[in-house]
C-alpha cells in the first residue's frame, strides 16, 4: 500500500470521528414560539377586539390547544373560543366575547402539530386603559428523560436499519468477492434487523404515549382518549402512523433481499423503503417553517441522518459480523479485514455528508457561539461533543489498527476486535444526546419582535381621551437610561393642543425623580438621563398639559430587569448562520471535487492495470 493511501485512510478515519461531533448539529424537535400577536404585547385598544390573533414560528395544532382570558381582578371571562375554521397553521385565532373597559390578559398552551410539544405563555391588553399587569416569559418544558430514551430508541433502530442496508449492498459484495453470504452471516443479519425494528417501534410507541399524557396531564383526556386525539388531530398522528408502516416495509424488504441475495430488484427494493422512512422519520422533527414542512430542511435532514445511520449502523454490523473473526485463527479474518477498510471508504462519504448538512443545520439549534453556554439546548450539544472526542480518539486508533506499516501490524486485528465495541458506545452515546436534543426547545432567537416578549417591562402605550401616548425607556437596566414619550393627537391642528409634558418615576430603594420633557417636533419629547439603582418594578406617571391647562395622566408600572450576563469570553454573540451556510458551500465544493478526482484517478489506475494483466 503506497504512503498516500495510508495517508488518505488516516484522514478518512480522522474526519469520520470529527464528523462525529458535527452530526451533534441536529436541530430540535418542532417546538413553538410565539413571535407576534395581535393585540400586541401591553397594547392599548381604544375599542374592544373581537379576536386575538397569536403568530407562532411553526404550525400549531388549534384542536390540541387551550385559550383562557381573565381581567385585571383575576376573574375568569367564559365565552371564548379557540376558530378551528382556520385549519392547522402558525396563526391560532382566539374569538373573545364582548369587553367592556378593563384589562385583560390572555393565557394560551398551544402544541405543535408535528410532534405535540406544549408551548405556554400569556399576552396582556387594555380597552382604554393602561394594561400594567406582568406577567410571566413565555414557558417550554424541558427535555423529559421518558421522551429522550424513546427518542434514542427511535434513532438507534434506524441507524441500525440503515447499517445493515448499506453492509449488504455496499460492503458484503466485496469483503466475499462475490461469493453468497452464508446462512449464518444472513441470520445474524435478519437478527439485527429485527431487533432495529423492535427498538424504532418500542421508540415510537413510547412518543406516543409521551404526548398522550400530555394531552391528559390534569385531567383534560382520559389515556385513551389522549391516544385517540394524539393519532387523529392532526400531522403528528399521520407521521407517526407512516414510520410504523415504513418500519415494518424497510423489514420486510430486508428479509426478502436476505432470503434472495442475487436478485436485483429485491436489493432495489431496499433503496425506496429505507428512503421513505428517513423522510418521514426526519419530517417528525423540526422540518417546518410558518406556512407548513420545509422541504429544504427535510432533505437537508435525511441526508444527514442517513450518513449518521451509515457510520453507527454500519460500524455496529460490522461489529456482529465480523469481531469474532479478527481474534486469529478464523478463516473468516482476511474477509473482516477486507469489510472493515471498505467500510472507511464509506466512511468518508458519510463524514463528508455529515459535515455540510449539520453546518447547515447548526444555527436553527443555537443562532450563536454564546448560545453554546447560556442555553440548555447549547450545553446539551457541548455535552454530546465531548462523547464525539471519546469517539476521535477512537476512529483514529482504528484507523491506523487498519493500515499497519509494512512488514508489521501483526497484532492489528487483534486490538481492533478488542476495541470496535468501544467506539460502538461511544457512537450511542452521541446518539442519547441527539435524542436529547429532539426533546429539547432550540435556544430562543436574539432581539425577538416586541410584540412576542411577554413580559411587560419598560414600554407603555395607553389613551387618554383624544390622545395615545407611548412612553418608554431603553435599555431598561439599572444605570443610565434613556426616556422619550411620543404623544400621538392633540397637535396644532386639535381643539386643546399639547404644550408639556412631565414624568415621575418612582423605586423604593431611591427617590422620586421628575424629568421635564424637551419638544423635539411631531409629538416626540425627550427627557434627561434617568439613573436607576436597582432592577425591579418602578411606578411611572405621565403628566400631559394642554393649552386650556387641563392635564391629563397615566399611571403604569415598569418592571426594570437586571443588566444581562455578558457571554463567555472568546464565544461572539453575533448570528453565526450566514457564515456557517458558507462554510457548508465550500465544503461541499471540496468534497465534490474531491469525489470526483478519486473516480478520474481510480478509472486511470484501471485502465493501465488491464493492458499489463494481458500482457502476462
Amino acid at each position: 500500500m503506497t504512503r498516500a493511501a495510508h495517508v488518505a485512510r488516516f484522514l478518512a478515519g480522522f474526519g469520520l470521528a470529527l464528523g462525529l461531533m458535527v452530526a451533534g448539529a441536529v436541530p430540535a424537535s418542532a417546538h413553538a414560539t410565539l413571535i407576534a400577536s395581535n393585540p400586541g404585547n401591553g397594547a392599548v385598544l381604544a375599542t374592544a377586539p373581537d379576536v386575538a390573533i397569536l403568530q407562532f414560528d411553526v404550525p400549531v395544532n388549534p384542536r390540541l390547544s387551550v385559550a383562557r382570558l381573565q381581567n385585571q381582578q383575576e376573574k375568569r371571562i367564559d365565552g371564548l373560543d379557540i376558530d378551528l375554521g382556520t385549519g392547522i397553521s402558525s396563526l391560532l385565532t382566539v374569538d373573545l366575547p364582548a369587553l367592556p373597559e378593563g384589562v385583560y390578559r390572555l393565557d394560551f398552551r398551544a402544541r405543535d402539530d408535528t410532534d405535540l410539544h406544549e408551548t405556554a405563555g400569556a399576552i396582556v391588553f387594555g380597552v382604554r386603559q393602561v394594561a400594567d399587569v406582568p406577567v410571566s416569559s413565555q414557558v417550554v418544558p424541558g427535555p423529559s428523560y421518558v421522551e429522550t430514551g424513546t427518542r434514542w430508541l427511535e434513532l438507534a433502530g434506524t441507524c441500525l436499519l440503515i447499517g445493515i442496508v448499506a453492509v449488504w449492498l455496499g460492503i458484503l459484495p466485496v469483503a466475499g468477492r462475490g461469493r453468497p453470504v452464508t446462512a449464518a452471516a444472513r441470520g445474524r443479519l435478519l437478527g439485527l434487523a429485527v431487533l432495529g425494528y423492535v427498538a424504532f417501534v418500542v421508540g415510537k410507541a413510547g412518543q406516543l404515549l409521551v404526548a398522550a399524557a400530555g394531552l391528559g396531564a390534569g385531567g383534560a383526556e382520559t389515556w385513551e382518549g389522549g391516544v385517540w386525539s394524539a393519532l387523529t388531530a392532526g400531522r403528528f398522528g399521520m407521521l407517526w402512523l407512516g414510520g410504523m408502516a415504513l418500519a415494518a416495509l424497510t423489514l420486510v424488504a430486508v428479509r426478502f433481499a436476505l432470503a434472495h441475495q442475487r436478485s436485483r430488484v429485491a436489493a432495489a427494493a431496499l433503496v425506496p423503503a429505507l428512503a421513505a422512512l428517513l423522510v418521514v422519520s426526519t419530517a417528525t422533527s423540526h422540518g417546518a417553517n410558518q406556512s407548513g414542512p420545509d422541504g429544504f430542511l427535510i432533505l437537508v435532514r435525511v441526508i444527514h441522518l442517513a450518513a449518521a445511520g451509515l457510520w453507527v449502523g454500519g460500524l455496529t454490523v460490522l461489529v456482529f459480523l465480523f469481531a469474532g473473526a479478527l481474534r486469529g485463527g478464523s478463516p473468516e479474518g482476511p474477509a473482516a479485514l477486507v469489510a472493515f477498510r471498505r467500510f472507511t471508504g464509506l466512511a468518508f462519504i458519510a463524514v463528508g455528508l455529515l459535515t455540510v448538512s449539520g453546518l447547515l443545520l447548526v444555527d436553527r439549534g443555537v443562532a450563536s457561539a454564546a448560545q453554546l453556554t447560556t442555553t440548555t439546548y447549547g450545553l446539551t450539544l457541548v455535552a454530546k461533543l465531548i462523547a464525539g472526542a471519546a469517539a476521535l480518539a477512537f476512529g483514529v486508533r482504528h484507523t491506523l489498527l487498519l493500515t499497519p506499516p509494512r512488514g508489521g501490524g501483526v497484532g492489528g486485528p487483534v486490538k481492533l476486535a478488542r476495541s470496535v465495541p468501544f467506539e460502538v458506545g461511544a457512537m450511542l452515546v452521541v446518539l442519547w444526546g441527539a435524542a436529547a436534543l429532539g426533546a429539547t426547545a432550540p435556544a430562543p432567537v436574539p432581539n425577538a419582535a416586541p410584540a412576542a416578549s411577554l413580559a411587560l417591562t419598560t414600554d407603555t402605550t395607553a389613551q387618554v381621551h383624544d390622545l395615545v401616548v407611548h412612553s418608554w425607556m431603553e435599555p431598561g437596566h439599572p444605570g443610565v437610561n434613556t426616556l422619550l414619550v411620543q404623544v400621538h393627537g392633540g397637535g396644532m391642528s386639535s381643539a386643546v393642543p399639547v404644550t408639556d409634558v412631565q414624568v415621575v418615576v418612582a423605586q423604593s430603594s431611591q427617590l422620586t425623580q421628575t424629568f421635564y420633557g424637551t419638544a423635539m417636533g411631531a409629538g416626540r419629547y425627550e427627557f434627561a438621563r434617568v439613573h436607576l439603582a436597582e432592577a425591579g418594578p418602578m411606578n411611572v406617571q405621565v403628566t400631559i398639559a394642554r393649552a386650556d391647562g387641563t392635564l391629563e395622566r397615566t399611571n403604569s408600572t415598569w418592571t426594570v430587569t437586571p443588566v444581562p450576563q455578558a457571554p463567555p469570553p472568546g464565544l461572539p454573540a453575533t448570528p453565526w448562520g450566514p457564515g456557517l451556510n458558507a462554510a457548508a458551500a465550500v465544503m461541499a465544493v471540496a468534497l465534490l471535487s474531491a469525489w470526483v478526482t478519486w473516480v478520474m484517478l481510480d478509472r486511470r489506475r484501471r485502465g493501465v492495470a488491464r493492458p499489463a494483466a494481458g500482457s502476462r
